[in-house]
């Protein structure tokens, strides 16, 4: 199966491979390991596509015969993500956020906890540029602040904590907005250099 994808992509066969990876998903008995190797080829590929519609079309792809397949759902979330990353770039907020509100990565035992977490807080990010506060609430619960006390998580603890500023500056939550901002001064990087503690 890797095979044929990798000649497929090598002839410019775009929907050829499209069109491959969806007759060997269907095939009854397929082994998953098989079905995983291919999956992780043709991810390779969307860089590789010469131009958008078949970036887009290869995504779709991809998306479609990962669906309901436990063992592919990193794979998924990940070219949702850049597909979300596309639509933004479009100016499609309100696309971007649907597509990576279906993603429920807090779930995914194969995903590493950093990039579960950064998941999440696109999420949210993606909900609140569309001044969605009650989605990016429901949210912002899925990440509990124990997984904040790894020293090297401390980007994604800024990176929430201003977050978690916004929303709460939209809904006039003033007590919970000074307990970022002191969240945010606690954190090492901030309270180490004396000017950027004074920026807070």
């Amino acid at each position: 199966m890797e095979c044929a994808i990798e000649l497929c992509a090598e002839r410019n066969e775009w929907r050829k491979l499209n069109e491959m990876m969806g007759v060997f998903t269907k095939k009854r008995s397929q082994l998953k390991q098989a079905v995983t190797k291919m999956v992780q080829k043709a991810c390779d590929y969307i860089e590789k596509t010469p131009d958008e519609e078949s970036m887009l079309n290869l995504i779709t792809s991809i998306r479609d015969v990962t669906e309901g397949k436990i063992y592919v759902e990193v794979e998924r979330a990940r070219v949702s993500k850049r597909l979300a990353d596309f639509k933004e770039d479009k100016g499609d907020i309100e696309g971007a956020a649907l597509i990576l509100q279906d993603l429920q990565v807090e779930t995914y035992g194969s995903m590493e906890k950093r990039e579960k977490i950064e998941f999440i807080l696109e999420q949210m990010r993606l909900c609140l540029a569309k001044k969605d506060a009650i989605r990016a609430q429901i949210i912002s619960k899925k990440i509990s602040s124990k997984s904040f006390l790894d020293e090297n998580f401390e980007p994604l603890k800024l990176k929430f904590n201003n977050l978690m500023i916004e929303l709460d500056l939209s809904e006039k939550n003033y007590l919970n907005v000074s307990k970022h901002y002191y969240e945010i001064y606690q954190s090492r990087s901030i309270n180490s250099v004396e000017e950027a503690r004074l920026m807070v």
